[in-house]
């Protein structure tokens, strides 16, 4: 039975439009058959960002979020490791100020980039308050096909399989166990630059189902970016991600469905 995932059917509905716009139309096939070329000198780059959300009305809520990134590539090995922490309060009539949200999320991936296909292999962490996720860890594998590879646009997708190992959030006095199991993983990813490489829109979508659980058990990862740099270093991003864990509301989280808007600026070296 396929799983029911009518709360993510508008992010996907978006999500389509948009790689509508990013997937070039045009030169695909020249795409496809990117040549390996002579390869390139080690290169490297380092990334950060902060991005913040404020409301008012009824309900007073505000959020941040940072995010750091740093990625080394050389001799067809691309290596990849990021970070990323999410904080918010909220306030209503007649109740004191409390934290409505606070994430965390570490990671590390290793590509073997040579044409088309890059086996790779990825370490991941991450723990969710409003998820009811003391950490969530996994280790796993896989490919990655690269669609298409030009100057200005990129699209991939890939396949893997992990180890995931599950600490949920307990209330004291509750049994606190360690939840074992392998997670499938499919990703697909488009990027592409416009107005003179200056801005920049990018969607990616990823579904994770629980090996033998498929139909109960799975993750719904969704990210649309638009991108503006005002200097080569410099740059100022709209941000969308939703989280759709099927499992959430089990571990007694108010919605299945993580979403959030941000507005952040980041900076880059490299």
């Amino acid at each position: 039975m396929w799983p029911d995932v009518a709360p993510a059917r508008p992010v996907a509905i978006v999500l389509l439009a948009l790689a509508a716009t990013v997937v070039p139309t045009s030169g695909a096939p020249a795409a496809l058959a990117v040549a390996q070329g002579a390869e390139a000198g080690p290169t490297w780059e380092l990334a950060g960002e902060v991005g913040a959300s404020l409301f008012y009305g009824s309900s007073e809520q505000y959020s941040f979020t940072a995010r750091t990134e740093a990625a080394y590539e050389r001799g067809g090995f691309e290596f990849e490791s990021r970070a990323g922490f999410d904080y918010g309060e909220a306030s209503e009539e007649g109740r004191d100020r409390f934290v409505s949200a606070r994430a965390w999320n570490a990671g590390v991936n290793i590509d073997y980039d040579r044409g088309p296909w890059a086996p790779f292999v990825e370490v991941g962490a991450r723990g969710s308050l409003q998820r009811r996720l003391d950490h969530r860890t996994s280790l796993g594998a896989g490919t990655r096909y690269r669609l298409v590879r030009t100057d200005d646009a990129q699209v991939d997708v890939s396949l893997s399989l992990a180890a995931e190992f599950t600490d949920p959030r307990v209330e004291p006095g509750e049994p606190d166990e360690l939840e074992t199991k392998g997670r499938w993983s499919g990703l697909f990813r488009a990027e592409r630059t416009f107005g003179e490489d200056r801005m920049t829109l990018g969607v990616s979508s990823e579904y994770e189902p629980a090996l033998g659980d498929v139909g109960r058990d799975y993750v719904v990862d969704t990210e649309a970016r638009l991108s503006y740099a005002l200097t080569r270093t410099v740059d100022v991003e709209l941000v969308f991600e939703n989280t759709y864990d099927a499992q959430a509301d089990d571990r007694g989280a108010t919605s299945n469905s993580d979403g959030r808007f941000f507005f952040m600026i980041g900076a880059s070296v490299g």
